[in-house]
């Protein structure tokens, strides 16, 4: 029985120690593994952090410009507002291309009087007499001024904005072989009438009287409602009454008197 009991004592302890060898082992394994996977999931977070990051800096620069290049573009639209008060301004630093925003903010619609690069004394002459003639008239049938521009930097290059007309001019109208039939002797007599009134009150009702010197169907522009507004004052001419007002020949030579040729 102590034999027995002896053998079987031994059995069991070399048991225990065989386990206690295989649990350590498998233990100190496990411990390792752990101990290397925990830098590569370290390095795995860092990488998904870092991109993410880097595009909301990325964001935040692009607002933080887009909200200084609005202020500043803010700043200069109301130093332009604050020029364009009165009815007809000079529209300041033109950058060369025609855009609404940059010639006019009083109005949707408008028609363009682009006179182009040139460089010499009858674009200026007929540009600023212009202007004089149409700043010192007001008639439903005149063609109102809304601003113009004159830029120097590169050559020459300026317009006149006048105010719209849906149907362009009388001679484009019956040109044209649909407006043409629209204009009936009924629209037609009223044509007639809104230009002999424009001629009355530039001729009589002015202080010094305006003579157009180019009355012709091309300075015409007719309105939606077919009505005529007489523009193109460029070679118009303001009577001195204290003078002969002798003027050299000018205008359209279709439409001048034939006493004068």
């Amino acid at each position: 029985m102590v034999g027995y009991r002896s053998h079987q004592g031994n059995s069991v302890t070399t048991n225990v120690f065989r386990q206690s060898r295989i649990f350590s082992y498998l233990s100190s394994f496990d411990r390792s593994n752990v101990n290397k996977g925990k830098p590569k999931r370290l390095i795995i977070i860092v990488l998904c952090i870092i991109p993410f990051v880097l595009v909301l800096f990325g964001i935040l620069v692009i607002i933080t410009l887009r909200r200084t290049t609005r202020k500043a573009r803010t700043d200069e639209r109301s130093e332009e507002v604050s020029i364009k008060s009165r009815n007809t301004f000079p529209i300041w630093n033109y950058n060369g291309q025609i855009a609404y925003e940059d010639i006019i903010q009083a109005t949707e619609d408008f028609d363009i009087k682009y006179y182009g690069e040139q460089e010499n004394l009858a674009f200026e002459r007929s540009f600023i007499n212009e202007i004089q003639v149409l700043t010192k008239v007001r008639h439903r049938n005149i063609a109102k001024l809304y601003g113009f521009c004159c830029r120097t930097q590169c050559g020459e290059c300026a317009f006149l904005v006048y105010e719209y007309s849906e149907k362009g001019s009388l001679f484009v109208a019956l040109a044209e072989h649909v407006e043409a039939p629209e204009l009936n002797w009924s629209k037609r007599f009223n044509i007639i009438k809104g230009i002999s009134c424009a001629s009355s009150y530039l001729h009589h009702d002015c202080n010094p009287p305006i003579i157009h010197r180019d009355i012709s169907s091309n300075n015409f522009l007719l309105d939606s409602e077919y009505e005529a507004h007489v523009a193109d004052f460029g070679i118009a001419r303001l009577l001195d009454p204290d003078s002969s007002n002798q003027t050299v020949l000018a205008g359209t030579y279709s439409y001048i008197a034939p006493g004068i040729l």
